[in-house]
């Protein structure tokens, strides 16, 4: 079986992203987080595929992560279409939880930029200078007064 970018235009889904060994493999992933299903492999290449993979990506805007033992391991271990297997599940939990604060942080950066520009707070706190005499604190006679 073929695989590589036609196998990935074929599908209605769009991956959650791509994780290449630079020229070497590339193999693209579909998980969602609201689902919370294990990762499924959903294209995968080597050399010029895995660079036209990598290039579909880039144009999807699907982040490429890069993990070079990761990706040779799911090319060569989970055809496509499947699920990965438990045994790479601590690998894959470390992207999946950058990815996903990567989410939550774009989120909250767009609703910000929806809400408008950020009103300062007015503080309630007044300023008071300090003299000389009140910081250095032997420079007084008791009394209140200055040495003379």
């Amino acid at each position: 079986m073929r695989c590589g970018v036609a196998s990935v235009k074929a599908t209605s889904r769009a991956p959650a992203w791509w994780l290449p060994i630079p020229t070497h493999y590339a193999v693209a992933l579909e998980f969602s987080f609201e689902s919370m299903l294990a990762p499924t492999v959903l294209a995968k290449g080597q050399n010029l595929h895995a660079l036209r993979i990598r290039e579909e990506a880039r144009w999807a805007g699907v982040p490429i992560v890069e993990n070079p033992p990761l990706a040779r391991s799911l090319y060569k271990g989970v055809e496509e279409a499947q699920a990965i297997p438990y045994e790479l599940y601590a690998a894959v939990r470390g992207i999946l939880a950058f990815l996903y604060r990567q989410q939550v942080e774009k989120a909250a950066r767009d609703r910000r930029a929806a809400e408008g520009p950020a009103k300062k707070p007015v503080s309630s706190v007044k300023q008071t200078s300090t003299t000389e005499e009140s910081v250095a604190g032997g420079g007084c006679d008791g009394a209140g007064g200055r040495n003379q």
